[in-house]
């Protein structure tokens, strides 16, 4: 739990400066508390669980929502802090034949004016005995449909949070991400995860910023920071090559799938029929709170 004792001091944040300004940064990977005893001026980084990929010719999980808010005044007191889980793996190996997907777990901060992240949708598989397939899932971003499925159509993303899935083909839709919407599946390929936000980052700034350093928590692609990536999708039978999920933490498709990351909101990658039971769940979230002076 945090308690900020005045004005630019916080006694377990950490210390940073940025524009000029000092700011604790609290992180927080798992959820928790911080108490403040004067007002603060807030930016706030929620992302939400991301969900979990499909397991036959899948599409692949929808990242977590993405919601990212500047300058929100929060008043003396203490504020609880919900870092939602990503989406379990589905353990049914044909995620058609009575299999069920799970979506990414909400995140969420009780500051007024900061809206929920909304968890990652997952991706539809086919399904032998099921000519509907296991439908995939709106959420934060939605999952992506699976491949020559009824279901084939990816689900929508939530607006401001995530994108839309991709569509099936012969291969799975990919996850939607917090940047981008997922690729749609080919023949025999299944699509690449929608790329993650790294709206969030000020990458002008060259003062030290631990707020981007948490924020990076180790997902820098050519020097960018990115979140909330979709997960890529499984392929066609019998096609085991790997399909990337989005920068910001998707899980790879293909083969086997791949989890998201993390605490990134990352959805699961979509698997291939059959590649065994794989963890291919979505990535937890991430809050990240920065506080400095009104």
């Amino acid at each position: 739990m945090g308690v900020h004792g005045g004005p630019n001091i916080e006694s377990d944040a950490t210390v940073t400066t940025y524009s000029n300004e000092k700011y604790g940064v609290h992180t927080f990977l798992s959820s928790g508390t911080f108490t403040t005893m004067f007002p603060v001026k807030c930016d706030v980084l929620v992302v939400a669980g991301g969900g979990c990929g499909g397991r036959d010719n899948a599409g692949g999980g929808g990242a977590g929502g993405l919601v990212w808010v500047t300058n929100v005044i929060a008043s003396p007191g203490t504020y609880t802090v919900t870092v939602g889980a990503g989406g379990a793996s589905n353990t049914n190996d044909n995620g058609g034949n009575s299999g069920t997907g799970y979506n990414g777990v909400d995140s969420s901060i009780n500051i007024s004016g900061v809206d929920t992240a909304i968890g990652g949708g997952f991706g539809g598989s086919a399904g032998t005995n099921n000519p509907a397939g296991q439908t995939r899932t709106a959420g934060g971003s939605g999952g992506g449909g699976a491949g020559a499925e009824s279901t084939a159509s990816g689900a929508a993303g939530t607006a401001g949070q995530g994108n839309a899935g991709g569509s099936g083909a012969a291969g799975g839709g990919a996850g939607g991400g917090a940047g981008g919407v997922g690729g749609n599946g080919a023949n025999p390929d299944g699509g690449h995860g929608g790329v993650g936000s790294n709206d969030f980052i000020n990458s002008s700034t060259t003062e030290t910023d631990a707020f981007l350093t948490a924020a990076s928590a180790g997902h820098d692609v050519g020097g960018l920071r990115y979140l909330a990536g979709g997960g890529g999708a499984g392929n066609e039978n019998g096609t085991y090559t790997q399909q990337p999920g989005g920068n910001g933490g998707g899980g790879i498709g293909g083969e086997g799938g791949g989890a998201g990351t993390a605490n990134t909101g990352g959805g699961g990658g979509g698997q291939t029929h059959s590649h065994g039971n794989t963890n291919n769940a979505g990535g937890s979230g991430i809050v990240i709170v920065r506080l400095g002076a009104v």
